[in-house]
């Protein structure tokens, strides 16, 4: 009896990164085998080898998209760093009920009848920056000295109260560790005294506790959540990258930079002494932080940098800030002038230009405004103003009596041409019959005189009639 087995090809499983994992089947990558059942006598020992292997595994492996982006010849990789510590804070959730504290803290709490305000402390729940989390630790110490806390077991239940979820977790752990290190140092302590070693076992873990521990663990929470290496960090942003912004005066630069120094880098991990920047640092930080004009002025006006205090060069650079500001504001007055002012200039408009570039109706200037004719640049244009449409109307009135265009061209055209020249030799019979009894001197005998009632006006035709411009007293009018 012969036995046939399947050939069965194993599943392979691999990773290339911690995010990253890949997996498939050699019976699907190998179509030839896998296609059809293979009979064998005897089940054979499948034998591939690792560099075969490795073939079929990056030939199926997907590509990845590429975070690469090219920008002009070069291409540059684009990483988001991280700023631990801004240089200006960041915006804050708002503070609630569910996610504050109020305390009545005294102003001076040795004394007993002391003033009090109210302060509002935050929550700490993990999830904040690190900024949050430096202040939430001031926040902590300023509430257990405004309430004259001495002993350390109150002080627990104050950080206790001031922190949920990790942060409360991480702090207790770190007070237990504290405490039962103190519990083993007591029963060492005994030295075979078996009532002082009994008394030690038996003894309140947090009547242990000291303000040393208290505050070692609120460190050991900041160590916890804020990212790893963060005083280098900070320190490498602050002298290499943190430059002032071009909207921020130099004065509100050095405070932000003096805020951070003082408040807030001494608090981070490991919370050493003397770890903030020294004087030296600071002075870098600023003339690296600068244009380099001012610098260039510096150098021009002969003013060493570390020869000086900060507050010193901070004085000094802001009158270097002073004066370019004054001097780019004369120089935006300057072309503001060339640019408008009045007359005209071998045909060319110097208010806007050459006459062809004049701004037409109706279009906008560069801050957005209308162009009128009668009003100059506003909110409307020559076609939309009103008291141009209102003297129009009234000359249209004015010029047609009172009516219509059309209205005024039907009356006319009800003339006709007999009508007409009836009316112009009446005309011509009132002239003759004044001129006749003037009184006016007559012509020399040597001119030829006509007399204007033998003319015969009954063939007259005011059609065939040529008018020609005369002088002023001579003029004809119809």
């Amino acid at each position: 009896m012969v036995v046939t087995h399947d050939l069965a090809l194993p599943q392979i499983n691999f990773s290339l990164s911690h995010s990253n994992s890949y997996n498939f089947n050699l019976a699907q990558t190998l179509k030839p085998l896998s296609s059809s059942v293979v009979h064998f006598v005897n089940k054979p020992q499948v034998s591939l080898s690792q560099a075969f292997i490795l073939q079929l595994i990056l030939k199926n492996i997907p590509k990845q998209t590429s975070t690469m982006t090219k920008s002009g010849d070069e291409t540059k990789k684009e990483i988001k760093k991280e700023v631990i510590l801004p240089l200006v804070p960041e915006e804050e959730d708002p503070l609630t009920k569910a996610n504050s504290v109020t305390f009545d803290l005294k102003t001076n709490p040795k004394e007993k009848d002391s003033p009090t305000y109210k302060f509002t402390a935050r929550i700490l729940s993990g999830t904040e920056n690190a900024r949050t989390i430096i202040y939430w630790k001031q926040d902590v110490l300023k509430v257990t000295g405004g309430l004259n806390i001495t002993v350390p077991k109150n002080a627990m239940r104050i950080v206790e109260t001031l922190s949920k979820g990790r942060p409360q977790s991480l702090f207790n752990h770190r007070m237990t560790q504290h405490l039962e290190s103190a519990k083993r140092d007591a029963i060492a302590e005994a030295n075979g005294d078996d009532a002082a070693k009994t008394a030690a076992r038996t003894a309140d873990k947090e009547s242990r506790a000291t303000n040393a521990m208290i505050l070692d663990s609120i460190n050991y929470v900041i160590t916890q959540l804020v990212p790893p290496k963060s005083l280098q960090k900070v320190k490498r942003y602050l002298r290499r990258e943190c430059r002032k912004p071009f909207e921020m005066r130099i004065r509100n630069y050095y405070q932000h930079l003096y805020r951070i120094n003082t408040d807030e880098i001494p608090h981070l991990p490991p919370q050493a002494n003397n770890q903030g920047l020294s004087e030296d640092d600071i002075i870098d930080i600023l003339m690296y932080a600068v244009p380099k004009s001012w610098v260039r002025e510096a150098e021009v006006q002969g003013f060493d940098p570390l020869t000086h205090r900060p507050h010193q060069i901070v004085d000094f650079l802001e009158r270097i800030e002073e004066a370019e500001k004054v001097e780019n504001k004369n120089k935006n007055n300057n072309n503001n002038n060339n640019n408008n002012k009045g007359g005209k200039r071998n045909g060319k408009d110097t208010k806007g230009g050459s006459r062809k570039n004049q701004k037409k109706s109706g279009e906008r200037d560069s801050d957005n405004q209308k162009f009128c004719r009668l009003h100059g640049w506003g909110h409307h244009t020559t076609d939309e103003c009103k008291n141009i449409k209102s003297w129009a109307e009234d000359a249209k009135k004015k010029h047609h009596g009172g009516k219509s265009w059309k209205d005024s061209a039907d009356e006319e055209k009800k003339y006709t041409k007999k009508e007409v020249n009836a009316m112009t030799k009446q005309a011509f019979n009132k002239g003759v019959k004044k001129g006749g009894s003037s009184g006016k001197k007559r012509k020399s005998d040597d001119e030829e005189s006509v007399n204007m009632a033998d003319l015969d006006f009954d063939k007259f035709n005011f059609d065939d009639m040529q008018v020609r411009a005369t002088t002023d007293e001579d003029e004809l009018s119809c």
